[in-house]
């Protein structure tokens, strides 16, 4: 199995932060706050027409998720009930389409995982470690992942929200946190 391809080219230098913006996290559903945020809770549709308007949505998604400061956005937490995702685990964003998890080994219960859509909180959630996904590219073709480590726990996340599954649906009540302003978030 070959590792992703289907980074996303961007016309930045390869020196450029692509997290140094004003955070902005505006049109990403957020539970019990935004309307239309129940989309979160279904299980997405799979992507079968890989048109221009499927492919500009999609790409539309890499700039929201570096002005909200994250590192994946799954379709459903626009308003998209598509199974399709964003993430940038290190490497540029990446767009993965109807994936699925084929293998999954060994586990991990750290860092703690945060969500765009729940803003103030952050879980410790079991994920395996390493992880294979079969998926589609932006285009349709077949697309092999391999990831391991935060990439795998990122993916792991992200898969969940197209299946309708929140960190919190995860997480027993002890490993859920609500992060307040006096916190530091990342010493759960």
């Amino acid at each position: 199995m070959g590792e992703a391809t289907n980074r996303v080219r961007s016309t930045k230098s390869a020196s450029t932060d692509p997290y140094n913006v004003p955070f902005d996290d505006t049109g990403i559903l957020k539970v019990d706050e935004t309307p239309g945020w129940e989309v979160l809770k279904l299980k997405a549709e799979p992507v079968t027409e890989f048109d221009a308007e499927f492919k500009e949505m999609a790409l539309s998604m890499v700039p929201r998720m570096y002005r909200a400061h994250g590192c994946g956005l799954a379709a459903p937490q626009v308003g998209i009930s598509k199974r399709f995702l964003i993430y940038d685990a290190g490497n540029g964003p990446t767009v993965v389409v109807n994936p699925v998890i084929t293998k999954e080994r060994g586990e991990q219960f750290e860092p703690s995982e945060g969500c765009l859509s729940l803003p103030r909180i952050k879980a410790r959630i079991r994920r395996p470690n390493v992880i294979s996904v079969k998926a589609q590219d932006i285009n349709g073709n077949e697309l092999f992942i391999r990831a391991t480590e935060l990439e795998a726990r990122i993916l792991c996340h992200e898969i969940d929200h197209l299946d309708g599954i929140l960190i919190t649906d995860r997480a027993s009540g002890e490993d859920i946190r609500i992060i307040t302003g006096d916190d530091d978030e990342d010493d759960f």
